[in-house]
């Protein structure tokens, strides 16, 4: 019996088109979530250094696209919080370059 699930070589198959229909598949959206998130964290760490109310920041988060809750928010704050610590990267200050401080002692200050 054949296993028509292997292509052999009388098949023609475009590889060529199925690498591209592979390139245009989409992750999960919690993980375009988590990518967006990641991408607006350092604007993010800098609005709750400036005291910005958190309030504030899903405001504009949802004005442009990344629309989330408060819990979800801060699941996503620490998350990314930790994985910048675990890669040994720090945030600083803007204008001064001293480390700003850990996403749960910033929000903690702000509600």
């Amino acid at each position: 019996m054949e296993d028509s699930s292997q292509p052999d070589a009388s098949q023609n198959v475009d590889f060529q088109a199925l690498l591209s229909e592979l390139a245009s598949l989409q992750p999960r959206k919690s993980k375009q979530r988590e990518e967006q998130f990641a991408q607006w964290y350092p604007g993010i760490a800098h609005a709750i250094a400036r005291n910005v109310p958190q309030k504030d920041i899903l405001v504009f988060l949802k004005r442009h696209g990344l629309n989330l809750h408060a819990k979800s928010y801060r699941e996503l704050l620490d998350a990314e919080q930790k994985r910048r610590s675990d890669r040994n990267i720090h945030m600083g200050c803007a204008h001064c370059g001293a480390d700003l401080p850990p996403s749960r002692q910033v929000y903690e200050l702000t509600e």
